[in-house]
């Protein structure tokens, strides 16, 4: 029986409820909310630049001796660190 309908060129076509109703239920799963801006990784970038700007400054502005005292980057560097350790492991994707 079953070999007699699979040798047979007869093409099964599903009916067109059922077929509406399956792609309702394909496009219900499929819609994913939109992403929301990261404004803190923003608002973190801009600190950095910030704050990377006014070293960058305050360096100039000590280069009249021949050497700069790497001292007034250490808050730069533990700030980064500090950003870096709380982004990491973060994704941009969201899982459903």
């Amino acid at each position: 029986m079953i070999d007699t309908a699979l040798a047979s060129d007869r093409t099964i076509v599903p009916s067109v409820s059922f077929r509406r109703s399956a792609m309702r239920r394909v496009r219900a799963n499929v819609e994913v909310p939109p992403l929301p801006f990261p404004w803190k990784r923003l608002a973190a970038a801009l600190g950095f630049a910030f704050v990377a700007t006014v070293a960058s400054i305050w360096a100039q502005a000590d280069s009249a001796a021949i050497s700069v005292d790497p001292i007034p980057l250490v808050p730069l560097v533990i700030a980064m660190a500090v950003v870096a350790r709380l982004t990491a492991g973060r994704s941009a994707t969201r899982t459903a």
